[in-house]
């Protein structure tokens, strides 16, 4: 039991064409040793927010024209 693991996605990568289309989503996953402790879960949501923060206009971007593809 005690190697069990399992892996918790925290954010994710969009990567981009030459002309800023979205060419690729990556799921970028930590790996976790057991049950997470409160100050653990703590860190990877402060992760993940920092991460949304910093890609705040492309996740945006990303979704509009997500959503515009599925109307048309």
């Amino acid at each position: 039991m005690a190697n069990e693991y399992r892996f918790v996605r925290i954010a994710c990568i969009g990567l981009l064409n030459p002309d800023d289309t979205l060419k690729q989503f990556i799921p970028l996953y930590v790996k976790v040793h057991g049950e997470m402790s409160p100050e653990q879960q703590k860190h990877i949501a402060e992760i993940s927010g920092e991460l949304i923060r910093q890609h705040e206009k492309q996740l945006i971007e990303y979704f509009e024209e997500l959503r515009k593809e599925q109307i048309t």
